[in-house]
């Protein structure tokens, strides 16, 4: 059986390429690091490093079992992450729902912060439209959602703002050229790709077409804007690398300034967010 501190010295030693400078990385003597080292070829009956003058170097034992003993040692990082957590009481899951109306690179970067300082929590994802959200976080199926401030609030939800964004209206390249300036009449004949939970709404631009297109994802609502099926209005974030590749073409309408939307966090009132929910909102809140 090979212990832990073995490991350790072996990995030290191969990525300092000598025992000195493992020895200073671990903190321990260096006849300390050879000491196990040399234990550790004894015990596995293998010969880990070539000795030369001024270092070590893998041997093509070594090297192959270099990245097992480097997975054992991050393993054994997570195992005493996971047991100190569950010392501390910390949330072994957390579950989010996030509207896929929204841009998503700071609910990324939160979510990557939450899974830093929680190394072993298990995060579930969900993604609908804003309507979706709601209902998820309402019945308990997510602790927090992320959505568009457009709907009723529900009762027993506790919500509030944490970011702005800015929509742009995007056609088809052969439509209408880039930045063009329009009229409603320019594209009222032309089919709108809209959300599927505004079709009840007074809050589309459903008056602004005849044909009106419902999804409930936006990244397909640019893709089927990129492939000539109708217009949308879309964050500018999900947008860009569209607009700027050429395949779609942003325009405004005759008289109308830039539109923004708010984006909210909501959560049950009757229920105390776990460390790892706070984690992400306050994330949320400071990235605005």
């Amino acid at each position: 059986m090979y212990t832990i501190k073995q490991l350790q010295a072996f990995v030290a030693t191969a990525e300092h390429s000598g025992f000195s400078q493992a020895a200073k990385f671990l903190k321990k003597d260096r006849t300390t690091i050879s000491e196990l080292v040399e234990s550790l070829e004894v015990d596995a009956g293998l010969k880990l490093f070539e000795r030369h003058a001024r270092k070590l170097t893998l041997t093509d034992t070594g090297q192959h079992l270099f990245q097992f003993a480097k997975a054992t040692l991050e393993e054994q990082k997570l195992f005493n992450s996971s047991v100190e957590g569950l010392n501390r009481s910390e949330p072994n899951h957390l579950t989010l729902a996030v509207d896929s109306l929204l841009p998503r690179s700071r609910i990324y970067r939160s979510l990557a912060t939450v899974a830093q300082q929680f190394p072993t929590i298990e995060l579930t994802l969900l993604s609908g439209d804003t309507k979706s959200v709601m209902e998820w976080v309402a019945d308990g199926r997510a602790e927090v959602g992320v959505l568009t401030s457009l709907m009723d609030r529900f009762e027993g939800l506790t919500h509030f703002g944490i970011f702005s964004f800015d929509i742009v209206d995007i056609a088809p390249p052969t439509w209408f050229n880039q930045g063009a300036v329009l009229n409603d009449w320019q594209v009222r004949s032309k089919p709108l790709i809209n959300f599927r939970f505004l079709k009840n709404l007074d809050l589309s631009h459903q008056q602004k077409s005849h044909h009106n297109i419902y999804v409930n994802n936006v990244d397909e609502m640019v893709r089927m804007v990129a492939s000539g099926i109708g217009w949308a209005s879309v964050p500018s974030e999900l947008a860009k690398p569209y607009i700027e590749q050429g395949l779609v073409s942003e325009f405004s309408f005759e008289g109308e300034q830039a539109f923004v939307w708010n984006a909210e966090v909501a959560y049950r009132t009757d229920r105390w967010l776990s460390s790892a929910a706070d984690c992400f909102v306050d994330n949320m809140i400071a990235s605005n």
